[in-house]
């Protein structure tokens, strides 16, 4: 081939032998194409990861670059560049909720190939974050963050602790805050949230748990004992839920000397497992007195009724009991106060106003 380029070009022998020369330059830097692009260019998703492989399109190549974007059509020119990568490759680092969208060309000493197909990945959405739990009457409140790239979530709860999406009750499609009705007051609830998103669905949130408990007791009063001094009689009704009375074990009251005792029930006087009506012994008259009442089912104890308050007529002394001793102040009977001040349990003694003289 060369002898008859050659003797082609006789007449021209300076130029030949310059031609020759400047071709065996050119073939020994390369001087041919660049490779083809890569072919079967995958991306699958992995939680905040993209691996991508795919299959040289020329047997001999140097190296590979992969280009990247979060939207589609992307090019050498609008994708991020990176630079002698081999397949697979792991893209790392990302974005739960998004979709990734490459590009991968070859490289040899002849240049650069052209791009190869597109290929995208959707990367499921992050596990919901702060999700927290509260309850009320029969029903616990479920509330999270939003999570990036999600479109819907679903929650999946138990009556036992470790509650997964293998093992949970599964409630489709719910939004922040969830209220997870008619449940069984006193027993213990168990909740997961997972996201779902184009990539699928997240892995289980963090768990929360809520004990439903009931109503406060409706229509607390304090009102003075008619038969003795240094006395309040206090009443008040079941929660409003008819389902409660059946669940509620018995009531605590509390007393104290201080408004605001539902903010401070630590501080004040408890009066464990009574019931209504009760009758009250205080430790001094003429002091004002504020109570509250909860009730107790097996799951724990309630929120707090309204406050009400009295102030018992007698001498601000101490004396007639007020503490939960049993010996006063219990539902069945009120004291007797004589003149020496001794008093007995005993019988009710009606249409009397005397002056405790203790």
């Amino acid at each position: 081939m060369l002898r008859q380029w050659l003797g082609r070009l006789r007449p021209f022998s300076m130029w030949s032998v310059i031609l020759v020369m400047t071709m065996g330059f050119l073939s020994a830097c390369g001087g041919g194409d660049p490779p083809n692009a890569p072919t079967n260019v995958s991306a699958s998703a992995g939680d905040a990861e993209v691996t991508l492989t795919w299959t040289p399109g020329s047997l001999v190549v140097d190296s590979y670059n992969v280009y990247w974007s979060t939207s589609p059509n992307v090019t050498k020119s609008t994708g991020t560049k990176i630079a002698n990568v081999t397949s697979p490759y792991v893209h790392t680092g990302l974005t739960n909720g998004l979709t990734y969208y490459y590009i991968v060309t070859a490289r040899d000493s002849d240049g650069e190939s052209g791009a190869s197909a597109e290929a995208s990945a959707s990367l499921a959405p992050s596990a919901p974050g702060t999700v927290s739990a509260t309850s009320g009457d029969h029903v616990a409140t479920v509330d999270w963050r939003a999570t990036v790239g999600a479109t819907s979530y679903n929650l999946y709860w138990s009556n036992t602790a470790g509650v997964t999406k293998a093992n949970g009750t599964k409630i489709e499609n719910v939004t922040a805050p969830y209220e997870h009705t008619n449940l069984t007051n006193g027993t213990t609830y168990y909740y997961v949230v997972t996201a779902v998103g184009a990539g699928g669905e997240s892995v289980e949130s963090a768990q929360v748990s809520q004990n439903p408990l009931p109503e406060a007791p409706q229509n607390l009063t304090a009102v003075l004992t008619p038969e003795t001094t240094k006395s309040v009689t206090l009443q008040w009704t079941k929660p409003a839920d008819p389902d409660d009375e059946a669940e509620i074990l018995s009531y605590n009251l509390y007393r104290s000397t201080t408004a605001g005792v539902a903010a401070n029930l630590a501080g004040a006087v408890k009066l464990a497992g009574v019931s209504s009506p009760y009758i009250d012994l205080v430790p001094a008259g003429q002091t004002t007195y504020y109570y509250v009442v909860t009730a107790v089912t097996a799951g724990g104890e309630g929120p707090a009724s309204a406050e009400v308050s009295a102030t018992p007529r007698g001498s601000p002394g101490t004396g007639g009991g007020g503490e939960d001793t049993g010996a006063f102040g219990n539902n069945l009977s009120v004291p007797l106060v004589f003149a020496d001040g001794l008093g007995v349990a005993g019988g009710v003694i009606t249409g009397t106003d005397y002056t405790d003289l203790a």
